[in-house]
């Protein structure tokens, strides 16, 4: 199972060439250190020595350690794209992005060093990466059972958590994910929340 993580090449924003390239050997240069030493090894002095980016030009990015490892976070989990399909089909497509998401972008390894990290910084990662993403997630059941497609009586943050940790126990016994995983997921899920 590979455990190397995908940096996504950052949108431009009007940013110059030189400002988009400098991210993005900023952002490789995280990946790298959160993924083989974990986030506490993440400092600007270590970022910079593999970035090749000067410490100045850190500290005028991000006003320390911490802000650059929410960054990073940030950029790493992307916000799911959620459709309007309160269908079986959108189910699976959501059961999808979790999987993409730490299939490409988090990784086994680095999720443990994530969990292994101190309180400050678990404490971040949830207030600022992780709940914004869980409230997108949990408002697509909340508009479902409003549109009377799925069912009232399902705690969106249970299914949620089911599926979060059917993606982490996949990768842990299986190794990765077996094709069709996804489809054969929200197949078993999905009786349990459609409405009728």
């Amino acid at each position: 199972m590979s455990t190397s993580v995908v940096v996504d090449r950052p949108v431009t924003d009007g940013r110059s060439k030189a400002r988009v390239h400098t991210d993005v050997k900023i952002a490789e240069a995280v990946v790298q250190i959160v993924s083989t030493q974990g986030p506490a090894a993440v400092t600007m002095e270590a970022v910079s020595a593999i970035s090749g980016v000067a410490r100045t030009t850190l500290y005028r990015r991000y006003k320390d350690r911490f802000e650059l490892l929410v960054a990073f976070a940030e950029q790493i989990v992307p916000m799911p794209e959620l459709s309007g399909e309160f269908t079986r089909q959108g189910f699976t497509k959501l059961i999808r992005s979790f999987q993409e998401t730490f299939e490409s972008k988090v990784g086994l390894r680095l999720l443990a060093h994530m969990m292994a990290s101190g309180d400050e910084f678990l404490s971040v990662w949830r207030e600022r990466v992780i709940m914004p993403r869980l409230r997108l997630v949990s408002r697509f059941f909340e508009r479902g059972i409003e549109a009377g497609q799925l069912r009232a009586d399902r705690d969106p943050a249970r299914i949620i958590e089911l599926i979060a940790g059917a993606v982490v126990f996949t990768v842990v016994i299986r190794g990765g994910f077996p094709r069709g995983w996804a489809e054969e997921l929200a197949e078993t899920l999905w009786p349990t929340i459609a409405a009728g």
